[in-house]
């Protein structure tokens, strides 16, 4: 049936049967109402609570036969209204519910076959497009209560306007209170609007701010006195929330306690939500006391309170809002609009003149929205979104809502659905958005979450279970908590109390539940659940959500296991539904601010939130480290409600299309044989793992690949020893040592040749030991040779050919070779040659062996060289290029001594002389220094460095160990007093692990005896050898040394002892070895043999008395010259003389020591006299001369450091003798002139000399 002309619709009569009460406002159009229902599609009806359009308008339909093709389907925003209006329309039909007037809620109807009006909420004909698109059961649809603007009115609304031009035969008819009517008039392209005036008397409106100070209960209170006063009906008081109402409640009572009131106080009354039946039920019963009612907003357009006559309106409330940033749902305390404040206001007036009292300023009812936003704009829209996507309705965006959603809301519950894995987000905009999950999802006609939840339950097999608590998280709380009896209430509750788990807690209330159920009447039961503070229509209701659900997912397939399944099988599939509800323990600290409280119990949740249990919670006081919660309410901070412990590794399965994963820098795993890399795995920012090893093949395959060539094949850190492994090695090892060799920067990087090599040749499936081991096991029997590389593949493209006498790989020298290796890399310390000498044969190398060492560094060193030349030098040769070039030249080729060569081609070369002191090797590349690595007996490092005198230091011990060991079979004397060592060769040498290790015997001085030991070179032969021959004739010529003793008188032997020797003994001894070097000398060295030493003894012991004797006048001279000086230089202390003195202290110590007679030489004790009768002249004339002395003390004092430093740069030991002796003939000549030198000196002739040195040097 299409839309009547207006003339048809006028014609037509309404059923006579139906009637329409006389009292209701809207009986006077009803005519009117019908008429333009028959002339349109669509009607809106405004009129205030009581004009009966909620009741009138289904009847009218009926009157006007528009029930012939369908049924009238009558919309109420909460189940309370459907029932009651459902039971008022049959009363005024004279019919019963479920004939032709019914009624149907969530999963429970009472709807007939001869149903003509079904009243039902909102959200059910929402759900019912699921099954009927086009709604062809229905030929009126009446939307009551529009104005509240709920979520499924909105989603009708919007569907509405896209179904009607698809099914032109319906009628709709919109009411609303009267407030932005036109907003629903333009929605429907203009349709017409009838007013039904209300049943009202006027209302004051007056406002009462409260000072400050006051806060809400007490302005309530005296709000509350003033209209008792002023009134004759109940008071109607809004308040935000159960907490604020229980606050009001027990001021109020306090209030008129203390009150002088006339008669009987009022009755107070709550009215909330939570609150029994019982106690909802007194509002409506008769009472004759006076009433003050405290409510919530339900009361604003739902509920109609009877006897209401003044109302006070705090102008508060919680509004219900979703957070975009958490994800969670918040009822914070807000300002309600003015729309509400009207609704609150029309209340009273309704059985006379009324009073509201405002408890806020009239500007700031003035600076308030005009409208509450629509549910759509600060809820969660994932329902809506869901339900549009299976139904192909479009995307949310281009949906026709009356208001469209906020794009924020939009985002966030499509993240929600995102979280669920609902939506596949790369197909947003297409068919395939809805995964399989979302379809599914779609289907049960719950909140997502809890969908979601039983969806995973299925999987798991515990669907019964999730399925009875899914249903108790729809519902309000059936435990009820009455102020009253709340310790009773609590204690009762307290039974089904789950340890862990307030999810379990639950289950233990429905097994109870469903115990007594089976052994009780209904009579029985209901009365049980009113004694155990059980609200019983909350269980009636959860009992009947619990048996829909199963009949719809026994439709969907979906049915419970026989086998009960475990708890964490439960809460894995709970946790489904609340990925986005867990959290992890934060540590516990205190404030060190003072009266704030200790932080304890903190959740860190995801994106960014920071949660507590709420104190209801079985986990309010546990410690577990992860929880979920079934949601996350903000109100001074965020509390998860109904909570239970998790394990984390439960989230990663549930979690994989939202899991985040980061990983650091892979590392090889040896004892695993394969790549590992650290992994830290997020969850909308909250970190699920930190720091976890897991193989790199899982994160990058490719790269694992790469990484086990690099660190198995090229690094070789693992145990396996395949062939083909040491060939590479010997084949890269030889490559680089050509290359190393050269230094001509070759371009060819051996390990990224290697590393292509391999990539060439291992497949792609190889990342792991393991891998390579099954692939290689298999692949070598056909070819064996697949991964060993050759040289021309290793040099493909590149010229090696280095020139063997340029860069020799070995250098024999004193009877030894030893391997030369060349490295190439500049940043390292021992960058060039290296010379590789085991420690037995480091006595064998030569300073000379190591300058020049590898010829074609020759010209590089010359260049060098030259630039290391002082500058004035350097301009006298010219380029360094061309010089180093034109000295290689003038080199002879079998020079040894490169740095002198050098020094005498250059000099050639700038035609001035250049000594090589002026070189500064400290400039020299260090490539261009040979590095001695000193090898032990396995082959393997001891020591390496560039200098060789500080090796030989550093392992003296070492190298004497060695040659010790390898000469096993020499045998080592000590304690020797007479020769019995028989025959010593000069040198022995021995070969040891392939070397010959060369030793070097002699007799060694140990004082009280000679031993026999083995020297590590021919220096320290000489120096020990002629020491031990020494000490032998020392020991043959004791009673010789006794006999001259005698001979000294009392006067010498006290001198003697004052004297830098000590004693008379320590003096004869000195003169005796000071004669037996002179034997010793005299018969060309020490001895060798026992024969050679028992000879000498007795030669030697006739001489030694005669020698001794002769000498013991001049080196009692030298003592007496000794004494003298000493005592002059003490006596002498003029400040003008001290630098003098000093330098005569000097060369007194320097000349004048105990050992001097032996150090000086038996052909030098005359000289030590005259030296000293010098020092005695010149302390006699020093006061007379002092500025000339001083003068001439500085010109010896500068060459006496030069000639420290000859001796310091390694000049040779009898050249630095003779220039020191040359020094004291020079003392002689220019202080004691009268005493006379033995030679003629001067000072040009020592500088000459020592410039000569210096130039040979």
């Amino acid at each position: 049936m299409g839309v009547e002309s207006a003339q048809n619709a006028k014609g037509r009569e309404l059923d006579p049967t139906i009637t329409f009460p006389a009292e209701l406002p809207i009986t006077a159009r009803v005519e009117e109402i019908a008429q333009a229902l028959l002339a349109n599609q669509v009607i809106v009806v405004a009129g205030e609570t009581g004009s009966g359009k909620s009741t009138q308008l289904p009847k009218i339909a009926l009157a006007a036969g528009l029930t012939n093709t369908g049924r009238v389907a009558h919309t109420q925003p909460r189940r309370i209204a459907a029932r009651a209006v459902a039971e008022r329309v049959a009363e005024e039909l004279g019919t019963t519910i479920g004939d032709k007037v019914g009624f149907a809620i969530r999963f429970h109807d009472q709807v007939g076959p001869n149903t003509q009006i079904k009243v039902m909420t909102d959200g059910l004909l929402v759900a019912q497009l699921q099954r009927d698109k086009l709604l062809k059961e229905y030929s009126v649809i009446i939307v009551d209560e529009a104005h509240e603007r709920s979520l499924n009115i909105d989603v009708l609304l919007g569907y509405l306007k896209q179904l009607l031009p698809k099914r032109p035969d319906l009628r709709v008819i919109i009411t609303s209170a009267t407030i932005d009517t036109a907003r629903f008039a333009e929605h429907f392209d203009d349709a017409p609007v009838i007013e039904v005036s209300g049943r009202t008397y006027p209302v004051t409106i007056r406002y009462d701010e409260p000072e400050d100070g006051v806060d809400q209960a007490t302005a309530i209170c005296e709000a509350a006195e003033t209209l008792l006063e002023e009134t004759t009906g109940d008071i109607l008081v809004f308040c935000s929330g159960e907490r604020e109402i229980r606050d009001a409640e027990e001021a109020l009572s306090d209030y008129f306690a203390t009150q002088n009131l006339r008669g009987v106080g009022p009755e107070i009354l709550p009215l909330f939500g939570r609150l029994s039946s019982a106690d909802q039920h007194r509002v409506f019963q008769r009472s004759k006391r006076r009433r003050i009612v405290l409510a919530t907003n339900v009361a604003e357009t739902s509920i109609t309170v009877p006897k209401i006559g003044s109302v006070i309106d705090p102008g508060v409330a919680r509004i219900s809002r979703f957070s975009k940033r958490s994800k969670v749902q918040r009822l914070p305390i807000e300002k309600i609009s003015q729309a509400s404040a009207n609704q609150r206001s029309g209340r009273c007036g309704r059985i006379g003149p009324g009073i509201c009292i405002r408890l806020y300023s009239e500007a700031d009812f003035e600076s308030r929205e005009e409208f509450t936003d629509p549910e759509i704009r600060r809820t969660n829209l994932a329902s809506v979104i869901l339900l549009l996507a299976s139904q192909n309705l479009g995307h949310i965006e281009d949906f026709p809502f009356l208001d469209p959603p906020d794009q924020r809301s939009i985002r966030a519950s499509i993240a929600l659905l995102e979280e669920l894995g609902a939506v596949e987000p790369e197909e947003a905009g297409t068919t395939r958005w809805l995964t399989k999950v979302g379809r599914r999802l779609a289907r049960i006609p719950t909140d997502p979450r809890l969908a979601r939840m039983l969806i995973e339950a299925d999987r798991c097999g515990a669907l019964n279970e999730v399925l009875i608590i899914a249903a108790a998280l729809s519902i309000q709380d059936p435990r009820e908590f009455p102020a009253a009896h709340l310790g009773e209430a609590q204690a009762s509750h307290n039974r089904f109390r789950h340890e862990h788990s307030d999810f379990l807690t639950l289950l233990n209330l429905w097994n109870y539940l469903s115990e007594e159920r089976t052994q009780r009447s209904g009579s029985q039961f209901r009365k049980m659940c009113t004694a155990e503070f059980l609200h019983y229509l909350r269980i009636r209701e959860w009992q009947d959500l619990v048996s829909q659900l199963r009949r719809t997912l026994r439709d969907l397939k979906m049915t419970a296991p026989d086998s009960a399944p475990t708890e964490d099988a439960i809460h894995q599939a709970l946790l489904a539904g609340l990925l986005g509800h867990i959290g992890r323990r934060e540590p516990d600290h205190r404030s060190k601010a003072k009266g704030e409280r200790p932080q304890q119990g903190r959740y860190q949740g995801t994106r960014g939130t920071t949660f507590r249990i709420g104190r209801t919670s079985a986990l309010s006081k546990a410690t577990r480290q992860w929880v979920m919660a079934a949601e996350l309410v903000e109100t001074d901070q965020i509390w998860a409600r109904v909570a239970a412990p998790i394990q984390p590794h439960w989230i990663e399965p549930l979690a994989q299309h939202l899991l985040r994963f980061s990983y650091g820098e892979p590392t090889w795993d040896e004892s695993r044989g394969l790549a590992m890399v650290s992994e830290r795995v997020t969850l909308l920012g909250l970190t699920i793992h930190e720091g976890r090893n897991v193989p790199y093949r899982r994160v990058d395959r490719p790269d694992a690949r790469l990484f086990f060539i690099e660190m198995a094949l090229l690094e070789r850190a693992w145990d396996r020893d395949y062939e083909f492994l040491d060939n590479n090695a010997a084949q890269v090892a030889a490559v680089e040592a050509l290359i190393a060799r050269e230094r001509q920067g070759v371009d060819l990087d051996t390990r990224e040749r290697m590393a292509d090599f391999y990539r060439g040749r291992l497949p792609e499936s190889v990342t792991s030991t393991s891998e390579f081991d099954r692939w290689w096991t298999k692949a070598r029997r056909d070819q064996p040779g697949l991964l060993s590389i050759t040289t021309a593949e290793l040099t493909q493209g590149i010229d090696l050919d280095p020139d063997e006498d340029a860069f020799p790989t070995s250098l024999n020298s004193s009877g030894a070779e030893w391997e030369i290796e060349y490295r190439f890399d500049p940043s390292h310390p021992f960058d060039g040659a290296m010379l590789k000498v085991p420690i037995g044969q480091l006595n064998l190398l030569r300073s000379a062996d190591l300058v020049g060492l590898v010829p074609g560094h020759r010209e590089a060193l010359l260049e060098a060289l030259v630039r290391s030349l002082p500058k004035s030098t350097r301009r006298a040769l010219g380029p360094a290029p061309q010089v180093a070039q034109l000295a290689l030249e003038a080199l002879p080729s079998d020079n040894a001594d490169l740095l002198s060569a050098a020094r005498e081609a250059l000099a050639r070369i700038a035609a001035v002389p250049i000594s090589i002191d002026e070189f500064d090797l400290s400039k020299i590349p260090p490539h261009l220094v040979p590095t001695i690595c000193v090898l032990n007996d396995n082959g393997e490092p001891l020591a390496v460095g560039k200098d060789l005198t500080d090796l030989r230091s550093q392992l003296d011990r070492h190298l004497r160990e060695a040659v010790a060991d390898a000469h096993g079979g020499q045998k080592h004397i000590h304690g020797m007093t007479t020769p019995t060592f028989g025959e010593l060769k000069r040198s022995i040498t021995i070969e040891r692990n392939g070397l010959n290790v060369v030793g070097y015997p002699c007799l060694v001085d140990e004082e009280t005896g000679v031993g026999v030991m083995l020297a590590t070179s021919a220096e320290e032969q000489l120096e020990n050898g002629w020491a031990g021959t020494r000490r032998f004739l020392m020991m043959a010529s004791s009673s010789l040394r006794r006999d001259l003793r005698r001979r000294l008188t009392n006067a010498q032997q006290l001198q003697l002892a004052a004297s830098p020797w000590g004693s008379d003994v320590a003096f004869i001894s000195d003169l005796f070895e000071s004669a037996c070097d002179l034997l010793i000398g005299e018969r060309g060295g020490p001895v060798f043999s026992q024969k050679e030493m028992s000879d000498l003894n007795r030669s030697g012991c006739a001489a030694l008395g005669e020698l001794t004797a002769g000498r013991l006048p001049v080196a009692l001279g030298v003592v007496g010259a000794a004494d003298a000086i000493g005592k002059d230089l003490r006596a002498r202390t003029a400040a003008a003389l001290r630098p003098s003195l000093a330098d005569i202290a000097d060369q007194a110590n320097r000349l004048l020591y105990r050992g001097c007679l032996t150090g000086a030489g038996w052909d030098r004790h005359e000289d030590l006299f005259r030296y000293a009768v010098g020092m005695e002249h010149r302390l006699a004339t020093l006061a007379s001369r002092v500025d000339r002395d001083r003068d001439l003390t500085k010109r010896c004092q500068v060459l006496d450091l030069d000639i420290d430093r000859l001796a310091a740069r390694g000049a040779e030991t009898a050249v630095i003798e003779d220039l020191t002796w040359q020094m004291e003939e020079l003392r002689l000549s220019l202080f004691a002139q009268t005493v006379g030198a033995r030679s003629k000196v001067s000072e040009a002739k020592i500088r000459a000399a020592i410039a000569a040195q210096q130039t040979i040097g």
